[in-house]
Order: structure tokens, then C-alpha cells, then sequence
């Protein structure tokens, strides 16, 4: 052995062992083994102290016993060969090397090195390496036998293993919806079953292990990349849980399956024989395949061995065993996987999966189990499995966790649930069970809730109910690494059982096609965000608890918001960019490093399209993405996208006008709208925008991002496309055009002003000085009589839009504001072609005023220019400040309280009087429980998703809730409230914004709505409201 290497060997000694090493040890070396003659301290005849595997190496570590002198034989066995001397009588030592301790019994600490591979290229990694000892007349002792539980530099990737600021996942099954749900964690099925093929082809992907060529089916592996790379890519850590079922399997797929499989629904993997080979190359090509530096197919890093693996019968059957035959088996699966992922990524994380039986069982009691598995791995080398556990409701049928009567709080407790989910780690926290020191980690990869009636209100609010409690449990466990939902949609599959966040539409013959949302969804979108406390405070009731502190150990009210949801802005249809604009994507020569995302199938540049127009918005290029549907995944209504991820963040701070070009194919079935939407990323801050669309044309779209704080540093941008049918639809879309301005024209009229010095496209026509765009307000002053500005190049649809909303400030003796128009008919500006209003003379706040155009006959056909005269009968001097004019459709509610003793409809119906003075209603309660309810405002929901408020809370109140009627509806009911937190015994007005779209009952035509301002108060104080809001255009 050559110097340096002896030196190596001996440093590995000094660091695995724990016998010291005496200075004046005997060192002797020869064809790769070191012994070193150590004093005596442990009885037996020796022991495997460790295996480590590097880049080239295998390293054997130990000691021995002898009195006479001997050969040290290493054998490398196959994991399924037991080292038994009978086994070993029949195998070749791989090295050998003699001790002679001169007839005095004598211990010598050992290292073995041997080549990692051998003569034909067989990675012996995955060995189980046995040490015997052989006299000179050949008699054989067996000394101990160990797998590699060390790895130094062997892995292909180390990158630091990804987190997630919030323990909420899903097993996914929507992909789109799984991202508005803003989950941090996803499981999903990963089949080994049919993967296979026994030849290669176009339909095929080589791997290459040990020298041999192995097929995998190449549209089943990139189904599998679209579900990790669309999760991953949002930051989504992903979990696959791998699975062989019996009853999909063909040639060589069979093999992968455990030859003493006889039944079950998902069967248990083959290592006991040589065509575990099938197995590895699995396994390898799976982790090196997720975990790539690049992310080319997405990421995936934890790795869920088999399903429920106590209850095998059913859930991973390998045919009748006992325990520590099933444990054994079941340990060399986990070890294989394990060494398979070591080899690509150091940090990968590899689960066991048990149910919630703990000392009860359906097969093995899941205590058990747990107890042999950590014996016996330790027994050939401890290595980091982890738990993976599913403590569903003792009866599944019965969602209310919390009185499970068979959770006990002991470690002999007959099931483990949510109710005592920590006797598991507490469990698992014992010295005996820990690896390096350090707890097992454990994830809740499979748990869900019943529904017993899908589509009855109630029952889903029993289902959020327990949803709520498991999340909490969790989250206040420091243990759980995350809470993973079963399941995405209600499967007709699963006995009855109604455990999904959407129900499932019965009439299609799918058993998971997606139908509505229930209310769980909702819970589960707000659950890690700010609104946490208002969206599950309903449950305390079902529960029966006045405060989460009684059954949630730990509960801290501010570890709630752990996930800031996506900013919305608006997406509008806009005529041109101005100013300075930069190029962002063009596609004049290719696509650009665009790719395809969620259900998207192919993204191509193309010079020509099938549909209309037929030809790119600009240039000769533009990005196809082509797309076809399943029921599954929700038809037409899923939403298809396209990506780019930057290398070079963009900062649009100087040009922050995004703009891009959208046209889509029409005639998707029973489809009356089309949407896109735009998504920009910022590490994990995401600003999205959304629009309706006209099919078969261009739509040229727009988004201000000004306001937006990762608007210097964006490294990713979406575009999505979808209808609003979940029929079958195989079709496209296109994108053109992609870029960013200073400013933009707005096909409609939506100002905003929230870029400075964007007076976005409003000019000075008349006796206005100093018209500029600061700090979110376009501002002037007057400097003579009939003062205007003009907005010329809109394209308003007169049919559909017929209201304009001015928010202003008038710092002027003007009692009157006014609009002119003209026409793509009538160019000309006239009397017959405009309308006054009234605005409040020398205001100290901004109000709304709402033109209603809807009864002028000259506000017809294309509205292709705007006047708009401040202050139409002041004396010529003062000033003004627009914060906004915006075009507003057919219905619109607003409530501004303008004229003195209107309540514009709203009725007073309960322990409160209200009165109206100076624009400001104020409301006095006379007990608890104050509310008032709208007149009737006959709104469409899918349109109508804000509620907005400006109001002075001088109570004790610091909830309120909204609770909405439907067409449909009797009356109010809790099924269709929301709440949301108010500051008590504030000292000003507070804009308050609540979003209605996290809210599944929020649906068809809105009837009216109940304000309860002061929810919890004591009965006493007032709320002054300057308005009420209902608008459509966020």
C-alpha cells in the first residue's frame, strides 16, 4: 500500500472507532488492509465499526479478537444474501490479509479498502460487506456483517435541502389549484408499475447502472415531470410516494413487484433476488432525475417507501409473513432506496409509511413495527429513515377527531390521530430511536376528513372543522415537518368516503372529476396567512371551545401568518406602451427560454396560427403553447401555462408597464369566457393580474407594477390561459409581444396615477396649470374658468360599460363636475354627448362620485375619447386631486352617502340606529349584535369578489362579518359568512378590504349582503362608514 494511503486509512481509523489508538501500536499493511494492535475491552470476536463509501473507495472499519494467526477475509454479498459461514463458504473473499499475534490473544482495530466498483463495473455501494476470520486449516468465523452507512463525496448533488415557510400540503391532483391554494408541501404517486420496457426506442429513456441498459416509458416519466416541475418551480417541496400496483404490471415491470406477493391493492418491491436490479434502476433514475442542480425536470426530495406498510395485506403486500421477516424485508428496501439516493443527492430524505394503528392493528400494530425496523437497521448500520405517518380519525367515516376515544395520551394508546399526534414524536424523540443524535423526522403524508353529505353546507363545515384542528395540531408541533391533505377531489373509488376539497361531478363517470369547492378549500387557503384566526374562528363552535388554546398545546395567535398570499393587480386591455419600453420576449427567432408550465403540453415558436388572426401581433414569430384536457384535471377550466425563469432578475422599476399580447383559440364547449392571467415572481413574493379575453384575436393586456415591492428584482414570469368550461377542449394559446414602458394607453378607461409623473394619458386641453401624477393621485389647478383634460385613443364598448367613477378631492367653490365623449361615429365633442354631477365645494377628503350614462341614448356604440372638466362652474381658481376614474359595467354598487338622511337602502335591523349627515353614515348601538342589510344588489359573484369599506370603529369591536344572501337563499345563515378583524376604538377612518374569493359559498347571483361592523362589541359606541363598495374592476 502506498504511503498516502495508508495515512488516509489511518485518519479514517482514528475518526470511526472508538478505541484510541496506542503510540506505540503494531501497524501492519498489506494488499489494502491496516491493523493496528490494540488493547482488549469488548467481548466477542470482533465487530464491522463502520462502512464508508467515497467516489472510488469502499472503507471497512472494525476490530478483532485472535490468539493465532489468521486471514481477515472482506466479502462483498448481494443485500438479499444473508452472511450466514454457509453462505460464505460458497463466495470468494474480495480481500484478505493475515495477523499473526504470536500465540497471545490479542484485538486489532482493521481497514479494509477495496475498489467501489469491480472488474465489470458493478457499484459495490449497495453491498452487504461481511468480515470473517480463516485459520491456516480453513476453519471460518464470521465476525460481523454491514451495509455502507457513510458517504463521503459520493453524491452527485448537495445542494441544502429546500424549506417551506408553511407545514400546509396537499396530495395534488390539480395542479393550477394547488398553487391558488399557495401550498408549501405536495405528495404525489409515483407508479413503478409498467414503467418499463424491455427494448429502447422514440418512446423510451435510457438509464445506464452497473453496465446494463434500462428503458423507462417516456410519456409516463414527463406526465410525472409536469406535476413535480409545476410544483417545485412555485417552491413547493415536493414528496414522491413510491408504488408498485399488482394489478398494472407487465414485462419487465413484474419483476419490480415481490415475488410473494399474493394480493392487496398495492404490492410490496422485490429485493430479494437478483431483479432487485429493476428496483435500483428505479430508484436511481428517479432521485437523479428530481434532483438535478438545474431543475430541468423539477425537484423532488423526500421519498415515501411502500403506503401503510403495519396494515401489508393491503397496503404493501409481500404474501404471509411474520414481523421480523416482513421488518427485514421491508428494512432491505428502505436501504437500497436510501443507498440509491445517496449516490445522486447527499440530502435526499427516505420515509417509512404506517397508519393510525398503534398497539391495535390490522396486521402489525404500527409500535411494533417502528421498534423492529429501528433494531434491525441498526443491526446492519443504522441509516436516516424517517416516518412518514397518516393519523386519520379513528372511525374515517367520522371526522370529529377531537372526541376520538381510543387517542389516548400513552405510549400504548390504541390508534394515534390528530387528537394525540404527540405520543408519535414524543415516540420517536427517545434516545433509542434517534440517528446521530438527531429525532427522526416525521411528515403527515396522508390524512383526510369526511364529508357525510358532499354537498350539504353543514357537513362541509364539520369536514373545515377538523380540518382546522389537524392543521393546528401540527403546526404547534415542532416535530411534524408538514401536514399533507388527502384529498384534492372526492373519489367514488374510495368506499364512500368523501374526503376531498372539491366534490366530484357524479354525471361525467369519472370518480375523481372535479365539481365545486367546498368549504374546507377556503379554510385551507386562508389557513397560513394573516386571515388564519377570522377563516377557522367558525370552527370553535363545532368543536366546542371558546378559545383554540383548550385543545392546541402551544397555540400562539402570531405564529399564525407564516405565508403571504399573491398581491393582485388589475390586468387591463391597453392600446400601446409609451415612453421608454423594453423588450422583454419577442420570439423573432425562437422561443426565448419560454417553456411550458402546469397543462401546457408543448410550447413552439410558430410564424402562423389555425385561428384567427391567423399571423403573430407584431414581427414574424410568437409562442405556441398547445394543450390537450382530461376531466380529471378539470378540462378546459385548469389553467395551461408558460414560463420563463430569469438567470438575471428584470427590474422593471423605470418602465414598470408589463405588457404582453394574448390570443387563444375559441369555441372551447359550453365556454362563454375566456381569462388569462399574469403571475411575477420575486423569490417568494408573486404579484398576479387577471382579465377576461376575447378568443381569435389579439388581446393586448396590461399591468402597473409600480406599486409592487419585488418589481427591481422579478426572476420569473407566468402567463396562464384558461375558460370558464371543464369540458374536454384539446387547443392552444398564443403569446406575442412581451415587454415593459414607462407608460401605456388603456383601451378602457382605468386610471390609477400610482406611477409618478404618469398622468396616464390625460392632457391639458383647458386652464389647467401643474398637471401632474404624484404619490397616486393625478392633481391640477386651475388657472381660469371651464377648466378640462382630455383622454384621447380609448376603445369603450358603450353596451356593457355605462358607468364612469370618479374618486377626487375638490379643492375648488365648484358644485358641479362634468363628462364629455365622442364616438367612433361622431368624432365631435357636444352638449348632446355629456353629463354633469354633483361634487362636494371645498373638500378636505376624497370622495366617490359615480356617473350613471346608462340612461343617455348618445352613449352608443365605441367611446373613443373622454373630457373631463374637475370643476365645471368654479370660479377658475383652487385645485383638485384624482385618485382614480375607472369605467365600471352594467351593475355596480356603491354606497357613498352623499346626501344627508338617504340611507341609500340599507336597512337597520337589529340593536343599532343609523343616520346619514355630511356624507358619512353613523351607526349607534343599543346592544349587542348590531347589523344592517343592503337593499337588493343582484350581483354576479364571479365578477364581484372585493368588498370594500371605509369606516371608524369607535367601539370595543375587533371582529366584524359579512354574511351574504344568494337568489337562491331564505335568509342569512353561518354557511355563508366571513369574518374579519376591525381595529377596536380607532381614532380615524380605516379603508378595509376584504377579498370573497378565498370563499366557496360565494357563488351565483348575490342577493344582498349584512354588514356586521361590530361583532364582538360590548353594544355600546358608534361606527361612522364613508362609504361601502362593491367593486368590479379588482
Amino acid at each position: 500500500m502506498i504511503k498516502n494511503k495508508l495515512l488516509a486509512s489511518l485518519l479514517l481509523l482514528a475518526l470511526t472507532v472508538s478505541t484510541i489508538i496506542p503510540a506505540n501500536g503494531i501497524i501492519f499493511a498489506d494488499t489494502g488492509v491496516v491493523f493496528n494492535n490494540v488493547p482488549c475491552v469488548s467481548p466477542g470476536s470482533g465487530v464491522i465499526s463502520n462502512v464508508t463509501a467515497t467516489s472510488t473507495e469502499i472503507i471497512v472499519s472494525g476490530w478483532i479478537r485472535t490468539s493465532q494467526t489468521q486471514n481477515l477475509e472482506l466479502f462483498a454479498l448481494e443485500p438479499y444474501e444473508e452472511h450466514t459461514l454457509a453462505v460464505l463458504a460458497t463466495k470468494t473473499a474480495v480481500i484478505s490479509d493475515s495477523v499473526n499475534p504470536g500465540g497471545i490473544e490479542k484485538c486489532y482495530n482493521y481497514t479494509a479498502t477495496v475498489n467501489r466498483y469491480d472488474g465489470s463495473s458493478k457499484d459495490r455501494i449497495y453491498s452487504k460487506f461481511a468480515v470473517a476470520l480463516r485459520t491456516g486449516a480453513g476453519v471460518l468465523t464470521l465476525v460481523d456483517g454491514k451495509h455502507v452507512t457513510t458517504f463521503t463525496e459520493v453524491a452527485l448533488n448537495s445542494f441544502t435541502f429546500p424549506t417551506s415557510p408553511t407545514k400546509k400540503g396537499l396530495q395534488v391532483q390539480l395542479i393550477d389549484d394547488a398553487q391558488e391554494l399557495g401550498i408549501g408541501h405536495a405528495a404525489l404517486n409515483f407508479s413503478y408499475g409498467d414503467l418499463l420496457h424491455t427494448t429502447g426506442g422514440s418512446n423510451t429513456i435510457t438509464y445506464t447502472m452497473n453496465g446494463e441498459h434500462f428503458y423507462f416509458d417516456k410519456q409516463k416519466i414527463e406526465e410525472n415531470d409536469r406535476a413535480v416541475k409545476s410544483l417545485s418551480d412555485n417552491g413547493v417541496i415536493v414528496t414522491l410516494i413510491l408504488l408498485v400496483y399488482p394489478s398494472y404490471l407487465t414485462s419487465p415491470s413484474n419483476l419490480i413487484l415481490h415475488p410473494d406477493s399474493n394480493g392487496g391493492i398495492v404490492g410490496a418491491f422485490n429485493t430479494k433476488d437478483a431483479n432487485m436490479k429493476y428496483f435500483q434502476a428505479v430508484s436511481e433514475f428517479i432521485v437523479e432525475r428530481y434532483t438535478r442542480s438545474d431543475q430541468s425536470y423539477g425537484r423532488a426530495v423526500n421519498y415515501i417507501i411502500g403506503n401503510e406498510v403495519n396494515s401489508y395485506s393491503v397496503w404493501y403486500n409481500m404474501g404471509v409473513k411474520t414481523l421480523p421477516e416482513f421488518v427485514k424485508d421491508y428494512v432491505r428496501t428502505l436501504r437500497v432506496f436510501h443507498t440509491a439516493a445517496m449516490k445522486k443527492y447527499s440530502n435526499a430524505r427516505v420515509y417509512i409509511s404506517l397508519d393510525h394503528f398503534w398497539t391495535t392493528f390490522f396486521d402489525f400494530q404500527g409500535k411494533e413495527v417502528i421498534d423492529e425496523i429501528n433494531t434491525q437497521a441498526a443491526t446492519l448500520g443504522d441509516f436516516p429513515w424517517n416516518v412518514a405517518y397518516h393519523p386519520y380519525p379513528e372511525n374515517l367515516g367520522i371526522p370529529q377527531t377531537w372526541n376520538d376515544t381510543t387517542a389516548t395520551n400513552s405510549f400504548t394508546t390504541p390508534r394515534i390521530t390528530f387528537k394525540n399526534i404527540q405520543i408519535l414524536t414524543q415516540y420517536l424523540d427517545q434516545t433509542n430511536f434517534r440517528f446521530n443524535g438527531a429525532s427522526r423526522r416525521v411528515i403527515l403524508s396522508e390524512q383526510g376528513f369526511h364529508t357525510m353529505d358532499p354537498i350539504d353546507v353543514d357537513d362541509q363545515r364539520v369536514q373545515a372543522a377538523a380540518y382546522a384542528y389537524g392543521y393546528y395540531k401540527t403546526l404547534f408541533n415542532s416535530s411534524i415537518d408538514s401536514f399533507i391533505l388527502h384529498r384534492h377531489v372526492d373519489n367514488g373509488g374510495e368506499g364512500g368516503l368523501h374526503l376531498g376539497l372539491w366534490t366530484r361531478d357524479t354525471t361525467t363517470g369519472i370518480p375523481n372529476d372535479p365539481d365545486v369547492k367546498k368549504k374546507m378549500w377556503s379554510v385551507m387557503k386562508q389557513i397560513d396567512t394573516a386571515d388564519s384566526e377570522n377563516a377557522t374562528d367558525f370552527a370553535k363552535g363545532i368543536i366546542g371551545i371558546s378559545n383554540w388554546t383548550e385543545v392546541i398545546p402551544g397555540y400562539d395567535v402570531s405564529q399564525l401568518n407564516v405565508r403571504t398570499p399573491p398581491a393582485v393587480t388589475n390586468l387591463y386591455p391597453i392600446t400601446a406602451g409609451g415612453g421608454t419600453t423594453a423588450v422583454i420576449a419577442n420570439f423573432e427567432t425562437d422561443t426565448e427560454g419560454w417553456t411550458k408550465a402546469d397543462y401546457t403540453d408543448s410550447v413552439t415558436r410558430v410564424t402562423s396560427s389555425a385561428n384567427l388572426p391567423g399571423t403573430p401581433y407584431q414581427g414574424t414569430g410568437m409562442l405556441e403553447a398547445a394543450f390537450s384536457t382530461t376531466l380529471d384535471n378539470n378540462g378546459a377550466a385548469s389553467w395551461k401555462g408558460v414560463t420563463k425563469t430569469f438567470t438575471t432578475p428584470l427590474n422593471l422599476s423605470s418602465t414598470p408597464y408589463l405588457q404582453l399580447a394574448i390570443n387563444s383559440f375559441g369555441g372551447a364547449p359550453s365556454a362563454t369566457q375566456y381569462y388569462a392571467k399574469v403571475r411575477l415572481y420575486s423569490g417568494s413574493n408573486i404579484l398576479e393580474g387577471q382579465s377576461e379575453i376575447t378568443p381569435d384575436s389579439w388581446n393586448l393586456l396590461g399591468m402597473n407594477v409600480s406599486q409592487w415591492a419585488g418589481k427591481s428584482s422579478i426572476d420569473r414570469i407566468k402567463v396562464w390561459f384558461r375558460t370558464d368550461s371543464g369540458a374536454l377542449w384539446d387547443a392552444g394559446f398564443y403569446v406575442d409581444n412581451i415587454g415593459a414602458s414607462q407608460s401605456v394607453s388603456y383601451k378602457h378607461l382605468q386610471g390609477e396615477f400610482d406611477t409618478n409623473g404618469d398622468t396616464e394619458g390625460w392632457t391639458v386641453e383647458n386652464n389647467i396649470t401643474s398637471l401632474s401624477a404624484t404619490n397616486g393621485s393625478m392633481q391640477g389647478t386651475l388657472s381660469g374658468n371651464d377648466p378640462y383634460v382630455t383622454k384621447y385613443g380609448i376603445q369603450i364598448n358603450s353596451a356593457i360599460n355605462n358607468k364612469v367613477i370618479i374618486r377626487m378631492k375638490n379643492s375648488t367653490n365648484a358644485t358641479k363636475g362634468k363628462l364629455y365623449w365622442t364616438t367612433n361615429l361622431e368624432g365631435t365633442r357636444s352638449e348632446s354627448k355629456s353629463q354633469d354631477f354633483n361634487i362636494t365645494p371645498n373638500d378636505a377628503q376624497y370622495r366617490e362620485y359615480v356617473v350613471d350614462l346608462s340612461g343617455k341614448a348618445t352613449w352608443a356604440n365605441t367611446i373613443t375619447s373622454l373630457r373631463f372638466d374637475p370643476a365645471d362652474n368654479s370660479n377658475g381658481s383652487g385645485s383638485f386631486s384624482v385618485d382614480s376614474i375607472r369605467l365600471l359595467q352594467n351593475v355596480y354598487q356603491h354606497w357613498d352617502f352623499s346626501t344627508n338622511n338617504d340611507l341609500m337602502g340599507w336597512n337597520t335591523l337589529n340593536m343599532m340606529t343609523a343616520s346619514v349627515s355630511g356624507g358619512i353614515m353613523t351607526q349607534t348601538l343599543t346592544g349587542a349584535d348590531p347589523y344592517m342589510l343592503s337593499p337588493i344588489i343582484a350581483v354576479d359573484a364571479e365578477k364581484y369578489k372585493i368588498i370594500q369599506f371605509k369606516v371608524r370603529n369607535n367601539t370595543s369591536a375587533t371582529k366584524g362579518k359579512i354574511y351574504w344572501n344568494r337568489t337562491s337563499d331564505a335568509g342569512a345563515s353561518e354557511q355563508r359568512q366571513k369574518q374579519f378583524t376591525i381595529t377596536a376604538n380607532d381614532t380615524a377612518e380605516q379603508v378595509y378590504t376584504i377579498r370573497m374569493d378565498d370563499e366557496t359559498l360565494w357563488n351565483g347571483t348575490i342577493k344582498n349582503i349584512r354588514m356586521d361592523f361590530a361583532d364582538n362589541s360590548s353594544g355600546t359606541g358608534t361606527i361612522t362608514v364613508d362609504y361601502i363598495s362593491l367593486p368590479i374592476y379588482k
